[in-house]
């Protein structure tokens, strides 16, 4: 009698007797967990991969002989109510298992599961009740993910692994959060424990679990102790948290996990993926709120969107009783599942002989229009930190620094009839980057726009930007001594001598503003909000910076005369004759993302390149300090390369490299029914070839060349007892399955 699982992959058998098989009520505590149900059958099991757990159909046996002879009901009313009891009745809820017999005596458990749904067809001459069960995997659907497990965030309880600083607290269980700033705090921000800062929790029967928690997103602290989660990692989180005890499903070893669920692919630019060049790097989750959402769905729907696949499976454990895992395995080209093969006679063959044979029906067709082998990753502008020299967006003239002209430029004194280039005047100053207009340090009016070349350039002479309006953040890409990031800075200076609507060439003394003035919010560039220009103050306990270094204050009385000194500069100091200067320090965006994309390779069956794009634009960020920031030099620039800060391409290109490697070669979609039960096929297993027929199941090519081979997978297996028949159905792999 077949049915054994085979690890050793060796050939199945080709014929089989029909299978005996029981139905039982299972209670798994008592001394005898198994109570046969002689007056039920079951029809028909389905199982597929992914979070659903299997389904099984039964029907009752009703006859009034059966009735008088063994006082099994014979009418729906004595079975169907929801109050209907007895020896013979299946009542909702009960636990049910499918159950026939191994050749060696060992239980073969097909299906365990909870009764749910009872059914009469009545018609004038028969009646009928069934019912159908689910797989106890359904009691993972009982309680949804529901706020977090949370470590303490001090240095001191951050580091902790007993478990007695993590608090279980009703924040969103949200993986790697993204973040609209920019800079160091830009993309997906990372919200696990540090690496090896796993919890350690003992879990009844022994059972002891390692897996991460949260930490607060928003830590700035050096060295940063924040982690990304991984796939892995969130999915070990997830059982830890949702399924300690595994009274009803059990799940791999944790280890077994962080080695399954990496990135696998090409090195070094390879054109075929073999055992030999093979490169991995683990899969950062891009920001994934889980609340809300049975903790089965959360993890299929993290593992398809990379190519992984779960499934449940029930076998009988060394005691004979009923045990459901949850297992996880590939869907790529580094897919280690069992390979098997399936047989049916060369055509013409005059004699049809069982032990060559196991195929009654075959239906295949292999989908080439469904394959995407090239993936570019849209990622977020890349950001480049820069201090830029300001120019007045304005015409000065000299007699406005006379007391009668000045008040016009109150803001107080502003109506609805006040024109747009009176409320700039003495309030705007920008880099001009679209040639608008701005005041030089020459004293002539200029149409040129900034020129950015020196922080965006050029590709063999190739412009790598384009004219146009570049308003800056409030946000820096530069941290202060703590890890924050600083704040976007305006300065003034009196004897810088460098040009206007410029990069800031490093010269001069500066002292920081502190207050009175906002970013432009459609250019680069700053706009004065004091109420008088005039009276616009520096801050409290303001010192200069530069030339030889830390120095007084620098602004008389530490207020700017923001229409005398650029109106008409006074000879005498701080003007000496000479418009001060303000220098704007702040974070502009690239007109370029970061280049991530992962080409067509040679062994995807197809001519043609067929690119698709993945939107990740909130996540994976670039972002440096150029050298004319003034925070360059604190950030250890060597004085000619910009400082990198934050550089997201490795972890974009390992899930370039993954899309890829999940949507590269066509799906063989199909079945493939043999006339017996069998177990020996299984969810996860790849089927070769037919056997007899020479038929290769291959899905890719360049094999000749070290490619690793790709063949469909057993998504679903059916097995039917229907009538006097009995089959099992594989269906091959389909879409149905994909993120």
């Amino acid at each position: 009698m077949p049915g054994s699982f085979d690890l050793d992959n060796t050939t199945p058998p080709l014929w089989a007797d029909a299978m005996t098989i029981g139905v039982y009520l299972y209670t798994p505590d008592a001394d005898e967990p198994y109570f046969l149900f002689p007056n039920v059958q079951c029809l028909r099991i389905d199982a597929r991969e992914g979070p659903e757990p299997p389904v099984a159909r039964f029907e009752y046996l009703m006859d009034d002989t059966l009735a008088i002879n063994l006082d099994w009901p014979s009418q729906f009313e004595n079975l169907w109510p929801i109050d209907a009891q007895g020896p013979y009745v299946v009542n909702p809820d009960d636990r049910i298992v499918v159950m026939g017999q191994n050749p060696d005596g060992t239980p073969l458990i097909l299906f365990d599961g909870f009764a749910q749904v009872p059914q009469v067809d009545l018609t004038p001459r028969t009646q009928r009740v069934t019912f159908t069960a689910v797989g106890v995997a359904i009691r993972e659907w009982d309680q949804p993910v529901s706020g977090r497990t949370q470590r303490h965030s001090d240095p001191v309880g951050i580091q902790d692994t007993s478990g007695d600083s993590d608090v279980s607290v009703d924040l969103p269980c949200r993986f790697n959060p993204a973040d609209t700033s920019v800079g160091g705090r830009g993309g997906y921000l990372p919200n696990r424990t540090p690496d090896g800062a796993d919890t350690v929790a003992s879990r009844g029967g022994g059972v002891s679990l390692t897996y991460p928690v949260f930490i607060d997103p928003g830590i700035e602290r050096t060295p940063d102790p924040r982690g990304y989660w991984s796939i892995s990692d969130a999915i070990k989180f997830l059982l830890a948290e949702y399924n300690s005890e595994q009274e009803y499903t059990g799940y791999p070893e944790f280890e077994a996990l962080d080695a399954l669920l990496q990135v696998e692919y090409a090195a070094n630019g390879q054109p075929t993926l073999t055992t030999a060049d093979a490169a991995s790097a683990p899969l950062t989750i891009r920001d994934y709120d889980a609340s809300n959402r049975p903790y089965p769905e959360v993890i299929a729907d993290l593992l398809s969107y990379a190519g992984f696949v779960m499934r449940w499976d029930t076998q009988a454990d060394a005691n004979g009783l009923s045990a459901t895992s949850l297992d996880f395995y590939r869907r790529d080209g580094a897919s280690m599942s069992p390979l098997k093969s399936i047989f049916l006679d060369p055509a013409g063959t005059t004699t049809l002989d069982p032990s060559r044979n196991n195929v009654a029906h075959l239906h295949l067709a292999r989908d080439g229009n469904s394959v995407v082998n090239a993936w570019q990753v849209e990622t977020a502008q890349r950001l480049v930190e820069v201090s830029v020299i300001l120019a007045p967006l304005f015409q000065p003239a000299s007699d406005d620094a006379t007391a009668a002209n000045r008040n016009q430029f109150f803001r107080s004194s502003w109506n609805a009839a006040t024109s747009a280039s009176t409320r700039r005047r003495y309030r705007w100053y920008g880099a001009d980057e679209c040639g608008d207009g701005h005041w030089t340090a020459s004293g002539s009016w200029s149409t040129s726009p900034f020129d950015f070349s020196a922080v965006f350039e050029p590709d063999d002479g190739t412009p790598s930007y384009t004219v146009r309006y570049r308003p800056g953040s409030q946000t820096l890409i530069a941290p202060d001594s703590n890890g924050n990031p600083l704040r976007a800075d305006l300065s003034i200076s009196f004897d810088y001598e460098g040009a206007t609507s410029d990069l800031w060439d490093g010269t001069g003394t500066w002292q920081s503003i502190q207050g009175g003035w906002r970013l432009l919010s459609d250019r680069l560039g700053i706009e004065v909000t004091a109420e008088d220009p005039e009276q616009w103050s520096t801050g409290k306990g303001a010192s200069a910076t530069g030339g030889s270094g830390s120095t007084t204050a620098i602004v008389p009385g530490g207020d700017i005369r923001g229409v005398t000194w650029w109106a008409a500069p006074p000879q005498s100091s701080p003007c000496n004759g000479k418009q001060p200067v303000l220098r704007l320090t702040t974070v502009i965006r690239d007109d370029f993302r970061m280049p991530i994309s992962a080409g067509k390779r040679l062994a995807s069956p197809t001519a043609f390149a067929r690119w698709r794009t993945a939107d990740a634009r909130d996540h994976f960020h670039y972002a440096s300090i150029d050298r004319s920031s003034a925070n360059y030099s604190q950030q250890s620039g060597d004085g000619t390369d910009p400082v990198i800060m934050r550089d997201d391409t490795a972890a974009a290109m390992a899930h370039a490299y993954q899309l890829r490697a999940a949507h590269e070669f066509p799906h063989l979609a199909g079945s493939v029914s043999i006339p017996y039960i069998t177990t020996f096929y299984q969810i996860g297993d790849r089927i070769e070839q037919v056997i007899g027929r020479g038929v290769s199941f291959g899905t890719n090519i360049a094999q000749d060349q070290g490619e690793l081979p790709t063949y469909p997978w057993i998504v679903a297996i059916s097995w039917s007892f229907e009538g006097d028949r009995q089959a099992t159905t594989l269906q091959l792999s389909d879409q149905r399955a994909e993120h």
